[in-house]
């Protein structure tokens, strides 16, 4: 799911759960649990850097994954992209052994700068901190925004430049699922549609749950998931006829 000593970018549009699901990978590399079917392949060191929600969100979520006074989980809550905060980040990555750094998010990290995420120079950004942190020995997990086509998934999700998808092995796009019939988001529904684009290991469309921990289990394939509303609709077809009859 997650390369080691690279870059995964995970991207969704606001209040989606791209900080949840971050939060539940954090929990499964700290404490060896499932993330999306998958166990880890070992313990990890967790450097969780929320710049882009309130404290009082980001404690909360931590709270409820039970991860909120872990020993191996390192807890930043303002990063912009300067000399002194990224060595601040890479001093603390050689502290720690192969930590994995979540940064939410890019569009925030950014903001100083100048650079706008359709300008060519965000992915040059984006290039030279994940370089950095590699080299550091660190795995870098980033959030980012989706842009606003409900239908895209992916990499064609992301808002901004190409570059910026470009950078990383890996996208992870988390998004609402939506009625067959009006293409309306359901957002009070729980599940969420996860898909994985990446260039090494398997990609996937999968239909996860967040559980009130911030874990996500895995439902079924999405594929799957636009069968059976396809037979429930027919389903509903047939008894709108019986009710008439």
């Amino acid at each position: 799911r997650i390369p080691k000593n690279d870059l995964t970018i995970i991207g969704g549009k606001p209040k989606v759960g791209k900080t949840r699901l971050s939060i539940g990978l954090a929990r499964c590399l700290l404490m060896g649990e499932e993330f999306l079917g998958v166990k880890p392949a070992g313990l990890s060191k967790i450097i969780l850097i929320t710049d882009d929600q309130s404290d009082a969100d980001s404690g909360q979520m931590m709270k409820a994954a039970g991860i909120y006074e872990h020993p191996n989980l390192y807890w930043s809550k303002k990063f912009r992209y300067t000399e002194a905060d990224i060595n601040r980040v890479l001093d603390t990555i050689k502290i720690f052994d192969d930590p994995i750094v979540i940064l939410d998010s890019f569009r925030s990290a950014t903001r100083t700068t100048g650079v706008r995420e359709n300008d060519q120079e965000a992915g040059i950004i984006l290039y030279d901190l994940k370089h950095a942190i590699v080299e550091a020995g660190g795995s870098f997990l980033l959030l980012h925004h989706a842009n606003k086509d409900n239908n895209a998934i992916g990499v064609d999700a992301l808002s901004g430049s190409t570059a910026i998808s470009g950078a990383a092995n890996t996208v992870l796009t988390i998004h609402h699922l939506q009625d067959k019939e009006t293409n309306k988001l359901l957002k009070n529904q729980k599940e969420r549609r996860v898909v994985r684009e990446a260039r090494s290991g398997e990609d996937f469309d999968l239909v996860a749950t967040i559980e009130n921990d911030n874990s996500f289990k895995v439902v079924c394939n999405f594929e799957d998931y636009q069968e059976q509303q396809i037979i429930e609709e027919q389903e509903k077809k047939v008894i709108d006829k019986l009710k008439r009859v």
